[in-house]
């Protein structure tokens, strides 16, 4: 089995954040995303900070917090664990 060293590890994961960037022009091609996992040398650009990002920790959620699914009534969830 081959192990990928830490820094390996890093460049997977921040070819990974640059191909999900909010904006088209931000995000790589699939060369450019070859080239990047394929270069060692090459130097990446730092990932842009994501569109949607939760900053907290939700610890405990009142039972009457999912009463409401929607704020337009026009869908309906239930809030289940698989």
């Amino acid at each position: 089995m081959n192990l990928a060293l830490p820094n390996e590890v890093l460049r997977y994961l921040n070819v990974g954040l640059l191909c999900v960037q909010d904006q088209a022009k931000d995000r790589p091609t699939m060369s450019e995303v070859v080239s990047m996992l394929t270069n060692e040398t090459m130097v990446l650009p730092a990932p842009k900070q994501p569109a949607f990002f939760i900053n907290n920790i939700i610890s405990e959620v009142p039972e009457n917090k999912f009463e409401i699914f929607s704020a337009n009534n026009v869908t309906i969830s239930k809030m289940e664990g698989r």
